[in-house]
């Protein structure tokens, strides 16, 4: 995976991690939801790359359009390079 993709899905990962905290959704009810357990819900959003089912899921479990979702975190990814490439930093 490249960096930028590893980036995009890293800060996308996070934004579904603060609607889980924001909604106060229980891991077990979601758990329930979904068919998993609670232990696989704590270990999906202790993930900074989820793989696009769980993403998917977790999305769903917070009501969250997984496109919108993608789509901030490729836009905060441009900005974030657009800002480094200003401060003259080559890397991240």
């Amino acid at each position: 995976m490249t960096k930028i993709a590893r980036d995009i899905a890293e800060r996308a990962a996070a934004d579904i991690k603060r609607r889980f905290l924001l909604a106060e959704c229980r891991k077990t009810k979601i758990a329930a939801e979904l068919g998993v357990n609670r232990a696989t819900i704590a270990r999906w959003l202790n993930t900074k790359d989820p793989d696009l089912s769980v993403f998917l899921d977790m999305s769903n479990a917070v009501g969250a359009d997984p496109i919108e979702v993608l789509s901030a975190a490729i836009n905060e990814s441009a900005l974030a390079d657009k800002e480094n490439a200003r401060s003259g930093n080559c890397g991240r």
